[in-house]
């Protein structure tokens, strides 16, 4: 049908110049670029406007023809995925007579979505009444793809394709502003996979991958409308359930009720994907209402808190934070602020333990980090370095005790008596996981002017479970700047001898748990014997801490050790009694 045809209604017939000028229109409008159609006012009959045209472009684009389409309304565009809230507005506007615009995602007759920018204004006709829809369409099709991809990149995780955690605060600041008004209550499940790491270990990370989206899909189908599931990284999800009502009691046997399928849930799904896990999770509950005072970042620990509480107990349960729970968190809270106050306020101090010979000449010495509270007095590593690792703190207090390491091992070297000194210092793995800590720490080696061979890193043996290449290029870095490495700890993990030989350690250290029973246990003694015999294979130094006793210093040597720390020797001391000893043994005043 062309232009003329369908407007017959709206102008004179006997009017040859406005008919001339109708089939030059009916040409420009059936060649535009976009796609055209025009509706005739709704009969009382009907359930929309009727098409009465509809240019090539638009016929090209969808796919229909005039049989397709005059006579039916556009309602024949729309599928199961048409927004019905845009399209509320559309009827709205139609109803009044007034012009839209909107984008709406409809679908060609073959079945394929496609989004179009529509303008909409009513047509009247010669006496001025309104009888017709003019209808313009864009094909954003390309822009909306864009931007999806966009949004996805920004908003989901790539594997899952859950909202990740940026999208996921915003979820839960929304329902907290919106709780705030109606005091209704809401709740967070942390939800962490039990033994998850077995999977990696043995079947590879392809189907560590593999798992974790099938566990998305079956926690996904035990939530309910409007929930939301987010993945915040490795093994660990995190669901936001909203609308659970006014009444505590109903919200948690709501919130009960889905960690309870999740628990419980069938395991098909993720037996295809592994034969390795065994299908259990632990599971972390806080429910919260608008009236609640604490951050989004305590609302996440809270249940965070809670299922490590539900790991400790077993795992395969759920666990809700409590009042117990929320005064460990209090005194954890009070303890990272502690922890803080001190690196600004300069509450560490380097305690410095000899390292000696038999004959307790010193070598060397081992800096260790104490805290002094103004209240609490000393504090030793014990009470606060895990709680440092946990935090990220490590990162911070592990770069002061470097530097103030480095800057005494720079005094030592204008002194002939302690200038062949070394100084061991203990990092950790997750310093070594910092991107800038090889560079910090050259960095401040040059600053000093020290010779990096007399600076020695001491490493946990918690390296042999760790198959970084990230940090194995680290310790070979450092090692090729002069830096000592010492392998801590040894005997007390898991330790790969592949792994040790392809390290450039310099020493190991055997840990004082097998110096301290040596001579009445025949294990501890076999073991030291070993350590002593293959590190005399690898060409390594050994070192023995916790050494107490003559008669462990005699057994040590007998069995070829040559390097010694312990008690027998001294205690762990500030510098300045260590200097003030060191000048007494030398007749100087101190």
């Amino acid at each position: 049908m062309n232009l003329q045809s369908a407007l017959i209604p709206l102008v004179p017939t006997d009017d040859t110049r406005l008919v001339l000028a109708l089939d030059l229109a009916d040409r420009i409008i059936d060649h535009s670029s976009d796609a055209i159609l025009i509706s005739a006012a709704e009969p009382i009959d009907q359930p929309g406007p009727l098409i009465v045209f509809a240019n090539h472009t638009f016929k090209t684009r969808t796919g229909y023809s005039d049989e397709d389409l005059i006579g039916k309304t556009p309602r024949i565009l729309q599928g199961p995925k048409t927004d019905q809230h845009t399209l509320r507005r559309i009827r709205t506007a139609l109803e009044t007579w007034k012009p839209i615009r909107e984008e709406v995602l409809n679908y060609k007759k073959s079945g394929e979505e496609f989004w179009q920018e529509l303008n909409i204004f009513p047509v009247p006709n010669a006496a001025g009444a309104f009888t017709h829809w003019v209808s313009i369409q864009r094909d954003i099709t390309a822009r909306k793809i864009i931007e999806q991809q966009n949004f996805d990149l920004a908003f989901l995780d790539p594997l899952t394709n859950l909202p990740n955690r940026r999208l996921f605060f915003d979820r839960l600041f929304q329902t907290i502003v919106k709780n705030t008004r109606s005091n209704h209550y809401a709740a967070l499940l942390y939800i962490d996979l039990d033994h998850f790491k077995l999977v990696n270990d043995r079947e590879g990370h392809a189907a560590g991958d593999r798992l974790l989206q099938a566990v998305a899909k079956r926690l996904e189908a035990c939530l309910r409308a409007g929930d939301t599931l987010s993945r915040l990284g490795g093994d660990e999800y995190i669901v936001l359930l909203d609308q659970l009502g006014g009444d505590f009691e109903v919200a948690s046997s709501i919130t009960e009720g889905v960690a309870h399928r999740m628990l419980s849930s069938p395991d098909r799904l993720l037996k295809e994907n592994t034969s390795t896990w065994i299908g259990t999770f632990s599971i972390g509950i806080t429910i919260f209402s608008g009236n609640h005072t604490h951050t989004l970042e305590e609302l996440v620990e809270q249940s965070d808190s809670a299922m490590y509480q539900a790991k400790a107990l077993g795992r395969n349960r759920l666990q809700v934070y409590d009042q117990a729970m929320r005064q460990a968190n209090s005194e954890k809270s009070a303890q990272i602020e502690n922890l803080r106050h001190a690196l600004d306020r300069d509450w560490f101090k380097l305690y410095f333990q000899p390292q000696c010979d038999k004959h307790g000449n010193i070598l060397g010495y081992e800096a260790l980090l104490r805290l002094q509270h103004p209240t609490h007095g000393l504090i030793l590593p014990g009470a606060f370095i895990a709680l440092a690792e946990s935090t990220h703190l490590i990162v911070p207090i592990g770069r002061w005790v470097l530097a103030q390491a480095c800057q005494q091992l720079a005094r030592w070297a204008t002194q002939p008596q302690t200038a062949a000194y070394f100084l061991s210092v203990n990092v950790s793995l997750r310093q070594l996981h910092h991107a800038e800590f090889v560079d910090d720490l050259m960095a401040e080696l040059k600053r000093t002017g020290v010779n990096p061979e007399r600076l020695t890193l001491e490493i946990t043996e918690s390296l042999s479970r760790t198959h970084s290449e990230e940090i194995v290029e680290k310790i070979r870095r450092l090692k090729q700047f002069g830096i000592r490495l010492s392998l801590d700890d040894f005997g007390t993990g898991f330790s790969s001898l592949t792994y040790l030989k392809n390290l450039p350690f310099d020493e190991l250290k055997i840990d004082r748990s097998f110096i301290s029973d040596l001579i009445t246990n025949s294990t501890s003694a076999s073991i030291v014997r070993a350590t002593l015999n293959l590190s005399e294979a690898l060409g390594l130094a050994v070192i023995a801490e916790g050494v107490e006793t003559q008669a462990q210093l005699d057994f040590l040597f007998d069995a070829g050790c040559r390097i010694f720390q312990g008690y027998f020797f001294d205690q762990p001391m500030p510098i300045e009694v260590l200097e003030a000893k060191r000048l007494s043994v030398n007749g100087l005043a101190p």
